[in-house]
């Protein structure tokens, strides 16, 4: 789960190897689903910027919801920017 989320930071921040956000969203994926609150978070910031993912702030709000229930209290903060964006829409 670590080495995914660690390929997923190389690959977003273009560390050592060229930038791709598309297989840094791999990568996260991988261990977000595993249950890594941090590769949620970052998930939630790439639908909620629209990098290297089309930008969906209802996936994004998904992301942050499941790092915010691990007590991530960034992702909660940026849930709760999320709803409210939502509910001007």
């Amino acid at each position: 789960m670590e080495s995914a989320a660690e390929l997923g930071d190389m690959y977003y921040e273009g560390d050592e190897i060229p930038q791709n956000y598309k297989l840094a969203e791999k990568w996260y994926l991988q261990a977000a689903e595993q249950g890594d609150s941090y590769s949620q978070s970052i998930l939630g910031d790439m639908y909620s910027e629209g990098e290297g993912v089309k930008q969906d702030y209802a996936e994004a709000a998904k992301w942050y919801q499941k790092a915010a229930e691990q007590g991530d209290k960034d992702a909660k903060k940026s849930l709760d920017k999320i709803h409210r964006r939502l509910q001007r829409h």
